[in-house]
Formats: C-alpha cells, structure tokens, sequence
C-alpha cells in the first residue's frame, strides 16, 4: 500500500496515530512527510504534505586518547528524591573541556563534555547530549541527558556548580537520563539534589560484604548474589576501581579461595582468586558480584560453607575486610551468618 486507510489497524504495525516503519527506513532520509487524502462526493481532495526534518544520527562523544581521569561519587535524589542514589564516575579535566564519563551502570563507559567557564566556577553540558547506545537482545535503548525546565518537560543546559578546592559538582536543576533526540521522550532516571564529589585516594580497611541471595539447586546456573559496600569501616567512599573481592569456600575443613578459571568463565582470559568490583561481563559476573555464577556447578555439593572477603589497594597499602560466610544451603539449609577475621 501506498494509501492506507485512516482506521486501519491490524494492533501491530499500523496504528490511526503512528505507524511502524520497521526495516524501510534508510539514514539516507533527510524528511518524511504526512499527506491526507479524501475522497467524497465523487471528489479526491489531497491536504499539502507536512514535511518533518529528520535529525542526523547523533555521535556519542569520545574522550581524548590520554585522558587522565579521577573517581568521584554522585550522589543524588532519584526520581524526585523518592530514593538516594550513588555512583561512581570518572572526570577529566583538557584544558576547558571536562568529561564525565558514567551516570548509571547501563552508561557506565560513556561520556558527557562540558565546558568550563571563563572564570572557572561552572561546567555547561549542552541538553540533549547523546551518550550512547546499547542493544539488550536486539533492543536498541538510546542515552541522552539533559536538565529539565521548569515545565518538567523543556530540555535545557546542565549547569555545574564546580569547586576546585573541595573537588565537588553541584546543581539544584533536575538531571534527565533519556531517550529523546528531539525532546524528553522516555525518562530512564531523574536525578535531584546533585552533588558530584571527588574521592581522595587512602588506605582503608574496607566494610564487610554480605551474601544477599543464592540459587544453588535445582536451578541450570547455580549463583550466588554479593552486597559488596564501596565504602570502608568507618563509612567512608572508597574507589570502586581498588576494590576487589575473592569467594571462599570451605571444603572438608580446609579454607580456600574459590578460583575463576579461565576455561570455565566466557569472558575471563586467566584464572583469578581476587575479582574487580567493576568487572561485569553482564553474563557470569556482574558488577559487585550482585550474580556471580558458579561454573561448574557440580563441585558445590562439596561445599561446607561459602564466603565472601572484600579486598583495597588503595593508598598503596592491601587491606582486607573480614571472611562472611554462609553455611551450603544444599546440604544443611539457610544458616547466617558467621564472620572469622
């Protein structure tokens, strides 16, 4: 068909309000038009056609080869401050140019620009900024990021307030990530009461992880779920990019730490006891250990008990947290917790 009727739909591709262009579209357009046609009375009347200028492809931006980068947290309100929200992300400083690189896991290696002012007080990122893309089982979910204007929907410059003493980013605006080219479009997350805050880089001993969930029978892929804090004993943030983390497991008696072979683990390319927190292969490690599966799963019947240890190499010193261990659920039932130093 070239001349669809007004009210058809088949619940699918064609709507009377929008239509699925599926596979036809080429990046070749630069418009695309809407014409109505009428025919009554024994007439055909056409309206004009009302032509939409297509917006280029948006460029995620890059970083500069080089760039030296230091951790800070985000912290916020999200959602309109009906829950706190941290983050940790990279910043570099080229001249007036500043990268941010990561608001959120799923943007986590992608990057903001902003520009530092004359008198360098403020950062401006312009709205609508493209971050990236990524493809979730052949989903593709587009990444922008923008203030909001008061209306909630008008997109408008980011404005940092920057303090180079205290090292530290601050808005009072509403900070959208989303997917709109043109406009909000679906908001991913909204973020209030912005504060961006450079963490110093000490030795610290870090908090004890914790065993927060667990399918170990009767399940394909076996797992073990981790609350691994970025913090340290006595609250502090710590770098995530420090902080590693080893599973024990005690077998007969004997405490080791459970190895992560390379032949075993898709993406691992050597055999591992210590695993980086930021490490997420988003199939059998994830970030933190939130799922970590275990591969193969016929050795854990010969499990005792299971344990977590988090690990900091920051200010140059090794520091571990407390051994937290879970008695095997398959052989004697859920037992927590008991800690050995």
């Amino acid at each position: 068909m070239t001349e669809i009727p007004y009210g058809f739909t088949e619940n699918y591709d064609f709507y009377t309000n929008e239509i699925y262009l599926n596979g036809l579209y080429s990046a070749n357009w630069t418009r695309i038009g809407i014409q109505s046609i009428y025919r009554g009375g024994g007439e055909e009347n056409k309206t004009e056609i009302q032509w939409f200028d297509i917006l280029p492809e948006p460029e995620a931006i890059e970083a500069p080869e080089g760039l030296v980068t230091e951790t800070y947290t985000l912290k916020a309100n999200e959602w309109v401050a009906s829950q706190p929200y941290t983050y940790q992300m990279q910043v570099g400083f080229d001249g007036n140019d500043v990268y941010f690189k990561g608001v959120s896991d799923d943007t986590a290696d992608m990057w903001l620009k902003g520009t530092l002012s004359a008198d360098g007080k403020t950062v401006t990122i312009p709205a609508n900024q493209y971050m990236g893309q990524i493809d979730i089982h052949g989903y593709f979910f587009d990444f922008f990021f923008s203030a909001l204007g008061e209306d909630n929907e008008t997109l408008e410059d980011i404005v940092l307030n920057y303090n180079a003493e205290l090292g530290t980013f601050t808005t009072d605006q509403t900070l959208v990530l989303h997917d709109g080219k043109r406009s909000l479009g679906e908001p991913y997350q909204m973020f209030t009461d912005v504060v961006i805050t450079k963490i110093l880089d000490f030795a610290a001993t870090p908090a004890d992880p914790s065993i927060d969930d667990y399918e170990l029978e009767g399940v394909s892929f076996p797992y073990i779920g981790f609350n691994i804090p970025t913090k340290d004993i006595d609250d502090n943030d710590i770098i995530s990019s420090k902080l590693f983390y080893t599973v024990w497991i005690d077998e007969d008696g004997e405490e080791k730490p459970f190895v992560v072979l390379a032949n075993e683990y898709r993406d691992i390319t050597e055999d591992l006891t210590e695993i980086p927190y930021d490490w997420d292969d988003d199939y059998d490690i994830h970030r933190g250990g939130s799922k970590f599966y275990i591969n193969p799963k016929d050795v854990i019947p010969s499990w005792k008990r299971i344990g977590i240890q988090s690990i900091y190499y920051g200010g140059g010193e090794r520091n571990t947290s407390d051994i937290v261990w879970m008695d095997n659920p398959t052989s004697s039932g859920w037992t927590i917790l008991s800690i050995n130093p």
